[in-house]
């Protein structure tokens, strides 16, 4: 039978916590849920960042994008602008809110642009999230 000295021993133990606090960070930051559906915004929208959840708009004179709030380096959840860029407070990167580019990493993609038109009949902004917006 193989015993496991000392040493070994508490380097096993030492490393549960770093396993177990990583897999936690995992499980808070990760935004799993699937969501859909057609939500709609006043035409009213004021300019600049509107944040809604799962996704922001944003408004200038061209019109209104939409793009996810879920940070392309680490999945953290974003809900801080500054101006034009979208902030995220987990790792610092910085995202131009006109057109998702990154702006300062250590993201490097972009965000996802969602669909958002402006309804013909009511004048409202409607996003619609399918099952590949997350």
């Amino acid at each position: 039978m193989n015993r496991v000295s000392r040493s070994q021993f508490i380097r096993l133990i030492s490393f549960l916590p770093v396993a177990f606090a990583m897999w936690l960070w995992y499980q808070l930051t990760r935004s799993g849920r699937v969501v859909t559906g057609r939500y709609r915004h006043p035409a009213t929208l004021p300019m600049g960042v509107t944040f809604a959840g799962a996704y922001f708009l944003f408004r200038d004179g061209s019109g209104v994008k939409a793009f996810s709030t879920r940070c392309t380096h680490a999945g953290c959840r974003l809900e801080r602008s500054s101006g034009n860029r979208i902030l995220c407070s987990c790792h610092g990167s910085a995202f131009d809110a006109a057109t998702g580019l990154v702006a300062k990493g250590p993201a490097y993609r972009s965000l996802e642009s969602i669909d958002c038109q402006q309804d013909a009949v009511t004048g409202e902004w409607v996003v619609q999230m399918s099952k590949a917006n997350k």
